[in-house]
């Protein structure tokens, strides 16, 4: 699609919480919420519904991402063997490839995406306009494009205090007792 220059605004470099429709090439985003930066520009998180699974190369797809499940994959009240088509994931990781997503943490869903919905979390690239007057720009690789004039201001605010939590616990001991601040 051809390009046009942007005053694009509120979409670059930027950590976004975005929700919306893939449709096999890009993401329509729905909602797009300002999120607080990770320490590395290759993390994110990836809710959505399992596509395909690759049990031959530890594998599950979902949306544009091929997920990796490692030795080192944290699942959360669920095991390898649990996962299944259809079953909606809330996946916490590191992006390598393109289309590679290597998974630190997998938990289930409370609630079950529609098919094709996507929500993602990330850092945005630069972004720009499109001849069709979407703003245009990747997160965690992908194509993401809107017609909003940018973030959701109000809903980025309104979270709850817990949202952000520490990625290691600091676990000592106290009078004789464990201790565990965090995670």
């Amino acid at each position: 699609m051809p390009y046009v220059n942007s005053q694009a605004g509120n979409f670059d470099n930027e950590w976004f919480r975005i929700f919306g429709r893939w449709d096999g090439k890009e993401l329509r985003a729905d909602n797009i919420q300002l999120r607080l930066p990770e320490k590395e520009s290759n993390r994110g998180q990836i809710s959505g519904r399992i596509e395909q699974i690759d049990k031959q190369n530890k594998a599950v797809i979902i949306g544009p991402f091929k997920v990796l499940i490692t030795e080192k994959t944290e699942f959360d009240h669920l095991k390898p063997e649990d996962l299944k088509e259809g079953m909606t994931l809330k996946i916490s990781g590191n992006y390598g490839k393109e289309d590679e997503f290597s998974a630190r943490k997998i938990t289930q869903e409370a609630n079950s995406f529609a098919p094709g919905s996507l929500q993602i979390t990330g850092l945005s690239s630069n972004s720009g306009m499109r001849t069709d007057y979407n703003h245009e720009f990747t997160v965690l690789n992908v194509p993401v494009y809107t017609s909003q004039n940018g973030h959701n201001t109000f809903k980025s605010l309104i979270r709850r205090q817990d949202v952000r939590r520490p990625d290691d616990q600091f676990k000592f001991g106290l009078f004789g007792r464990p201790v565990t601040i965090g995670g």
